[in-house]
This record gives C-alpha cells, structure tokens and sequence, in this order.
C-alpha cells in the first residue's frame, strides 16, 4: 500500500532544494490525505545541525515555502 501511495503522490518536492526545509511536512502532509501516518518509537531519526546567523532572512521568510 505505501508503494502505490507514493506512485500517487510522488517524491520529496525538489524545489525545497536549499536549505533543505521542509520537504518532510510537504511529504508527509500529502501522505495523509490517504491516511494516518503510524508512529514507530523504534525508528531513528537524524537531523543534522544547521548553522543560523544571527542576520539575515527573517523568521517570516525562514518559515515560507519556497
């Protein structure tokens, strides 16, 4: 059933290209339109660190889509 949910709907959205945010919540947020996503405690998952400047893009643009 996932494989045929993912044929659907398709991959990670590649324009989140840089600085690689938010194309799990695009991903998932399109999964769920088909259903509840389950939760597995036994999953790892990695975030790497992202350096942030002090300066910069806002809080408003840092939180838009593209």
């Amino acid at each position: 059933m996932k494989d045929e949910i993912i044929e659907k709907i398709g991959e990670f959205d590649e324009r989140f290209d840089k600085p690689h945010f938010r194309e799990d919540t695009d991903f998932a947020w399109r999964v769920q339109k088909y259903g509840l996503i389950p939760f597995a405690k036994d999953v790892p998952v990695y975030h790497p660190p992202v350096l942030r400047k002090l300066k910069g893009k806002t809080k408003k643009r840092r939180s838009s889509q593209f």
